[in-house]
């Protein structure tokens, strides 16, 4: 198997570690842990009760709009220019800038050797280094190198810079790694150990640490040259060279451009119909979790060269919320003009709202594929004062289609009575599009039906043992799927083992059977069980 160039990633020392999580929060406080994690205790009414997610690690990303500065620590002018020139590719797209200077502080400091040791620290992890150390390493890039080789380290390198990942390691990589044969070619041929086996290249990135990642893309520049010898022929990857397509729209999202911006590139926009676009909002960007509020909100510049206000919908996706009192939380938007809206997320009444988080969805508001609506419970439905497991809304398109169209549907507007100590209690929501057709469908909202449990045999030698499982009162108005499943077997070895658990649900209860056959025994067994409509 013939060798590649790979990015070595030195995991942060230990004793480096607090003062880079404190340093990256003071950059931006959206790199603070989850605000639901062990080492956030609260205070107040929910102080004592259990946190149930578990601690994120602290992000590494800068604050949007800064000016990094980077000083180069040794390189000939040929290396320095190829910097500059690559390094810049990535400010196309993010919303930062780099600050070449000769000498003072700089947040990054780029070094040359023959060292074959290429590495970068991840985004603001470098404000933890010394200010004589390296944050970047170049250690194959002489003067003579191809122009792709100085492109693919380079932008790859940069991308670390900016809090990027390697994309081989991300939370939804697919890759079916063969490890024995990857563990045995780094060995042999960078000398690598086991754990530096799995820090850069088997070990994935925990979904919820706060660094950059997206879908996983097969052609980013953060992922390493994968051979088909590393997963048997079921997977492989070129060496890459250029940002693609969702290293570009990832970074943009991550480091979005400024208002300014945004109207001078309205200007010099073409006059035709701009494409639709998605974006976020986290309370979190106007006050810390612990300063519980009741609205947060802020002014958002729309992409996009609109002859009128567009249409906007919008959608939780984050939500911090105390439990001793109802859940309450309504993300909108008000004063949508042409280039911009304001977005809100509130709450009302005793709720305390640590964090709340969105995202919208903008199109013109005449766009022949795309329309945008509303339904709430309260509209002629039933009240805030007359709660409802489940209600049904008719929904009529104000265009009507040629043929049935996909309908997406988001929350946006949460009121959830108060936690309960209740085994089954639970906040259960679903928003479901129905009975779908060119001119409208039916909306259904109401609680999600769930049931759990268990059950056991424990007559030894019995050959067949039943019982039925009766279910809270008023779960289910309809029969129920149910999925089971062994949790504990206790079985004769004098023969084969055989066994099996069936159930059997009509919507007030369940019955179940556990049998063994032929000249098998069951001297105990147990099942759990999941039903739900």
């Amino acid at each position: 198997m013939a060798g590649f160039r790979t990015c070595t990633q030195p995991p942060i020392a230990a004793e480096r570690r607090v003062l880079a999580d404190k340093l990256a929060v003071e950059e931006n406080r959206l790199n603070g842990p989850s605000p639901s994690s062990p080492e956030h205790a609260r205070t107040g009414p929910d102080a004592g009760a259990p946190i149930l997610r578990a601690a994120i690690r602290i992000g590494t990303k800068w604050k949007n709009g800064r000016t990094l500065r980077v000083r180069f620590l040794n390189g000939s002018d040929k290396q320095k220019a190829k910097v500059r020139q690559y390094a810049g590719v990535w400010t196309e797209y993010a919303n930062i800038k780099f600050d070449f200077v000769f000498s003072g502080p700089a947040e990054v400091r780029v070094r040359f050797d023959d060292s074959r040791t290429t590495w970068s620290a991840v985004g603001t992890e470098c404000l933890a280094m010394a200010d004589s150390e390296a944050t970047v390493n170049f250690g194959d890039l002489p003067d003579g190198s191809p122009e792709r080789n100085f492109s693919a380290d380079i932008l790859h390198e940069f991308g670390h810079v900016l809090g990027c990942i390697h994309e081989h390691q991300s939370p939804s990589s697919p890759i079916p790694w063969d490890k024995p044969a990857v563990y045995k070619y780094y060995k042999e041929v960078m000398g690598w150990s086991s754990s530096e086996v799995d820090i850069n290249v088997l070990g994935r990135t925990n979904s919820s640490v706060g660094i950059l990642h997206s879908e996983f893309d097969h052609d980013s520049i953060m992922i390493y040259p994968i051979p088909g010898e590393f997963t048997k022929g079921r997977y492989s990857s070129s060496a890459k060279c250029q940002l693609s397509a969702k290293d570009k729209a990832m970074i943009a999202e991550a480091y979005p451009p400024s208002r300014a911006a945004v109207a001078a590139a309205a200007v010099a926009a073409p006059a035709s119909a701009p494409a639709p676009a998605v974006v976020t909002f986290n309370a979190m960007e106007t006050r810390g979790w612990d300063d519980a509020g009741k609205r947060a909100s802020k002014t958002q510049v729309l992409v996009g060269n609109y002859d009128a206000a567009p249409s906007l919908a919008v959608g939780l996706n984050w939500l911090d919320v105390s439990g001793a009192t109802n859940v309450r939380v309504n993300a909108y938007a008000t004063r949508i003009k042409k280039n911009s809206a304001n977005i809100h997320l509130d709450t009302w009444s005793d709720t305390r709202l640590y964090s709340a988080g969105c995202t919208w969805f903008h199109a013109a508001a005449a766009d022949p594929d795309f329309q945008i609506g509303q339904f709430s419970t309260e509209d002629g439905n039933h009240g805030r004062d007359t709660p409802l497991g489940r209600t049904t809304g008719t929904v009529k398109f104000a265009r009507p289609y040629a043929s049935p169209p996909k309908v997406i549907v988001w929350l946006n507007q949460l009121d959830l009575a108060a936690s309960s100590s209740s085994a089954s209690s639970g906040w259960r929501v679903r928003a479901t599009a129905t009975d779908l057709t060119a001119r409208g469908f039916k909306l259904r909202l109401g609680q999600v039906d769930v049931a759990s449990g268990s059950f056991s045999a424990s007559k030894k030698g019995q050959a067949m043992q039943s019982g039925q499982v009766s279910y809270p009162a008023g779960t289910f108005k309809a029969k129920p799927t149910v999925l089971s499943a062994f949790s504990m077997l206790d079985c004769g070895r004098a023969t084969s083992l055989r066994a099996m658990v069936s159930t059997d649900s009509v919507p007030r209860k369940m019955k179940w059977r556990i049998e063994p056959w032929s000249d098998s025994v069951i001297n105990s067994a147990e099942a759990s069980y999941i039903a739900f409509v």
